[in-house]
């Protein structure tokens, strides 16, 4: 290639670029979380002879919508790093029917939200929306070591517990009223309302563990529940500032 077709393709490449970064400034994004309806404890139960996951599972209702709040203002944060003087819409979920069949909204591309979204969706001024809704995974715990082989399947929001799980620091067994284990399994979406077609997604598999007392029978009863909210909005915020950037490049 010679110089002047090197400069030549240079100034295409710039071009594309402008008008890449035109056609990213042009969006108006709405961003919606509907993870935090509720949050799923699951107790390890020990078991032989079966691959089957017999661990008990409790659905706990969350109290307001302060989670997906906090998941909001955390993508906003992001998409105000990338597109400084934006205004991202907000939204605030209006209810059990906002969180009504999360399952069944993404089929292939095609978006499909549940009637009281589709409703809020066509009055809003926005170009893209940036949708967070629980995921469903096989995998278990990530990256935390536990008795046994966990909760295989694992959605939303929630907490492992194992009582009788103790850590190892060296060669001396960790004294704590056993795991306590905050994870979120969310799925972030990036989705073109003018079309209901869904642009990008990144599914999040995100845990850690909480350090507990010991002195109780109970890992749940160890820890006080403003630690354990805060430890699963630290995930999802986490989470907002791993993906988000990835997602509206």
């Amino acid at each position: 290639m010679n110089g002047i077709n090197r400069r030549q393709a240079g100034l295409a490449l710039l071009a594309c670029s402008a008008l890449g970064a035109r056609a990213q400034a042009a969006r108006k994004y709405a961003v919606l979380s509907l993870a935090g309806e509720h949050m799923t404890v699951v107790s390890f139960k020990p078991q032989t002879g079966s691959h089957m996951d017999a661990n008990e599972r409790e659905v706990i209702a969350l109290p307001d919508t302060s989670l997906d709040e906090a998941l909001v203002l955390a993508i906003e944060k992001e998409l105000l790093k990338a597109h400084p003087g934006s205004q991202p819409q907000l939204i605030v979920p209006g209810g059990p029917a906002h969180y009504a069949n999360q399952s069944k909204f993404f089929d292939g591309e095609d978006f499909r939200p549940n009637a009281a979204l589709d409703v809020a969706f066509k009055q809003l001024p926005a170009t893209h929306l940036i949708l967070v809704t629980r995921f469903r995974s096989s995998g278990g715990l990530k990256g935390v070591r536990t008795t046994s082989s966990g909760a295989r399947t694992l959605e939303g929001l929630g907490f492992y517990l194992d009582a009788g799980w103790r850590e190892m620091r060296g060669n001396l067994k960790y004294e704590s009223s056993g795991l306590l284990a905050p994870y979120a399994h969310t799925r972030f979406s990036l989705v073109d309302l003018a079309t209901h077609k869904l642009v990008k997604y990144e599914v999040s598999v995100a845990s850690s563990v909480i350090d507990t007392p010991p002195g109780f029978r109970d890992p749940w009863q160890a820890v006080n529940t403003e630690r354990k909210l805060q430890a699963l909005q630290a995930l999802l915020e986490a989470e907002a500032a791993r993906i988000v950037p990835g997602l509206i490049s």
